[in-house]
């Protein structure tokens, strides 16, 4: 089962519960002004977007819940979120609904973060970034993954014998920009085994060339049971 989680989702179960008349709701849901409020002022969006999470997490009982976070920014946004709402709104259905969000996500017993980084210098440092900024909030982050690495061909000092060779040819030679892709690749999972804290379950998963989905996801799969193990 899958649920798409949305601002203006939340929105509507939130007006739904408070009004009790759907076509109240969707009168309300769709005015212009309103939807411009909403999407505008500040924390609305991810009030939305917890409460819808709590309403399914309510009506539904899963073994699993996979919750896919936006960007740093807005996942952080969304980890703070239930201290500065219960702070102002402590009570109500959006108080509790969002206390109760803080109680699930503050559960270790209950929820982990996973959180996945691609080999580039900004994704790695963002990733350090975020996993300190979601331990503040009292999230419990479990494992940090680096994903999409490029294989590397490459033994002892080949690379940089082969770099030194194409930095004196001109034009340019073919290869040049994949290896100089490779080179930031490589350094960045050298920041990551450095950076990420060592607590933490630490793996990469390579790069799958495969134009089939079926065969991507099994390899994803095989990639995580031997990283999870």
């Amino acid at each position: 089962m899958g649920v798409r989680l949305s601002p203006s989702g939340g929105h509507k179960l939130f007006l739904r519960a408070a009004l009790k008349v759907k076509l109240l709701v969707e009168g309300a849901m769709r005015s212009a002004a309103l939807q411009r409020f909403l999407a505008a002022a500040p924390t609305f969006p991810e009030i939305g977007v917890l409460y819808q999470l709590v309403s399914v997490l309510r009506e539904v009982e899963f073994d699993h819940f996979i919750l896919d976070l936006p960007a740093t920014g807005h996942a952080l946004g969304l980890a703070a979120l239930p201290k500065v709402v219960n702070r102002i709104v402590p009570s109500g259905l959006i108080g509790d609904a969002i206390r109760e969000g803080n109680e699930r996500l503050a559960d270790p017993e209950y929820t982990r973060a996973v959180v996945v980084t691609l080999p580039e210098a900004m994704p790695v440092a963002e990733t350090g970034e975020l996993i300190a900024g979601l331990r503040k909030h009292e999230v419990s982050v479990g494992a940090a993954i680096l994903n999409r690495m490029p294989p590397d061909p490459f033994v002892g000092d080949e690379r940089v014998k082969l770099r030194a060779f194409l930095d004196t040819q001109r034009p340019a030679l073919r290869g040049s920009k994949e290896l100089k892709r490779l080179e930031r690749a490589v350094a960045a999972r050298e920041a990551f085994y450095a950076t990420m804290p060592t607590d933490l379950i630490r793996f990469e998963t390579p790069f799958h060339g495969e134009t089939d989905d079926r065969a991507i996801v099994r390899a994803i799969e095989a990639d995580l049971l031997r990283g999870f193990s």
